[in-house]
């Protein structure tokens, strides 16, 4: 599979998992573009209170060369802290909607105090 195709596809199935970044889209186009058959990929999201990143692991999964998402790790923080509260490794599947829902109740469990993106 070709570098385009391969990006083509990389970008439609995080954009049909809700994961919409420039920062996304370099990260994708600087790792296959390394000829490595691992990479790694961010994407960071301000919302009002709540920062949200994550960091996919994206691999050649076969003979045709064709590059598949792993998994991915996610951590949420208050928006006026430095450290991030907690994260958490979600399979390639999740949404990012539902990825923050489970941290925000993680981190509502832990604190005991509702997490507002």
């Amino acid at each position: 599979m070709e570098l385009t195709e391969n990006y083509d596809s990389l970008k439609r199935r995080f954009e049909e998992l809700g994961y919409r970044s420039a920062r996304l889209e370099n990260d994708l186009r600087q790792g296959l573009a390394t000829g490595k058959d691992h990479f790694a990929a961010s994407i960071n999201e301000e919302f009002t209170r709540i920062v949200f990143w994550s960091r996919f692991e994206i691999i050649r999964s076969d003979s045709k060369g064709e590059f598949e998402v792993l998994g991915y790790e996610a951590a949420i923080r208050q928006y006026d802290q430095a450290n991030y509260d907690l994260s958490f490794y979600f399979s390639p599947d999740v949404s990012m909607n539902d990825a923050c829902q489970v941290l925000a109740k993680k981190a509502f469990a832990s604190t005991g105090r509702l997490q507002t993106l």
